[in-house]
C-alpha cells in the first residue's frame, strides 16, 4: 500500500514540529538531544499525535499554513483532521479549507480496502477516504502531553497560557530575550501589537529586553 506523495508531505516540517511554524529548540517528539539520524514519522503517527495534542495546537497558525498550501491533497488531509476534531470550534475554519471531492489515502487499492475493512471512523464523511486497516492508532507512538510539556518550552507555555501567539512569543523570549518586537512577531508569525505587549509583560516580571516604563493604558508605538 503506497501513500500519495502529497499526503507524505503533509506530516513533514513545521506543523508537525510545533504547530507554530518553527521549532523552539527541539522538535515536538523529543528533546534537543534526540539521537541522529532523525526518524521519519508516517501519517499514522501524525493522526495519533493530532488526536492527543490538538487542544494545544495553534489553530489559527495551522489554518494559515494549510490555506497557503498549493496541494489539494495536503489541504484535504488537514481538513479531515480538523473535521475529526469538530468539537473544538477553533478548527472550524481549517475544516473548511478544502472544498473539493474526497481524496483517497492510498495510491492504489483504496476502494478495495475500504470495501473490505470499512472506512477509518476518524475520517468517515470527511475529505479523506482512508481504509480502517491502514493508519494504526497507538498512543505509545507519540510523547504524552505531560512529558512533552516538560521537554518543549513552547508547548509548555501553550499549556499554561493557551495555544496562542502570545504563548509562542513568551517561549521565544525565554530562548532569546534580546528579540525586538518586530523580530519576535516575525519569528512567531504573530502581529507586531501582540509582540510589543508580550515583550513589555515579559520585562515586567523579570525578563529583559522590555526597556522603559509602560503605563497600563499604553498602546504599542506606531511602526516606522
Amino acid at each position: 500500500m503506497t501513500l500519495k506523495p502529497d499526503l507524505r508531505r503533509a506530516y513533514r516540517g513545521s506543523v508537525l514540529r510545533d504547530g507554530a511554524g518553527k521549532p523552539h529548540g527541539s522538535d515536538v517528539f523529543g528533546s534537543r538531544r534526540r539521537p541522529k539520524p532523525r526518524v521519519r514519522f508516517g501519517p499514522a503517527v501524525l493522526v495519533t499525535w493530532f488526536g492527543i495534542h490538538a487542544p494545544w495546537v495553534n489553530a489559527d497558525r495551522l489554518t494559515k499554513l494549510v490555506a497557503a498550501e498549493k496541494s489539494d491533497r495536503v489541504q484535504a488531509l488537514w481538513s479531515a483532521l480538523a473535521s475529526w476534531q469538530a468539537r473544538d470550534r477553533r478548527f472550524n475554519r481549517l475544516a473548511g479549507v478544502y472544498a473539493g471531492s474526497r481524496v483517497d489515502l492510498l495510491t492504489a487499492g483504496n476502494a478495495f480496502q475500504v470495501k473490505r475493512h470499512g472506512e477509518d471512523p476518524r475520517f468517515a464523511g470527511s475529505p479523506l477516504r482512508a481504509p480502517a486497516n491502514v493508519l494504526r492508532d497507538r498512543d505509545a507512538d507519540v510523547v504524552e502531553p505531560a512529558k512533552l510539556a516538560r521537554r518543549h518550552r513552547a508547548y509548555r507555555r501553550r499549556v499554561m497560557m493557551g495555544p496562542s501567539y502570545r504563548a509562542d512569543m513568551w517561549a521565544a523570549l525565554e530562548n532569546d530575550a534580546s528579540l525586538s518586537a518586530a523580530a519576535l512577531a516575525r519569528k512567531t508569525y504573530g502581529s507586531f501589537a501582540t509582540a510589543w505587549h508580550v515583550r513589555r509583560d515579559f520585562a515586567l516580571i523579570g525578563g529583559t529586553g522590555g526597556g522603559g516604563v509602560h503605563r497600563l493604558g499604553d498602546a504599542p508605538p506606531a511602526r516606522r
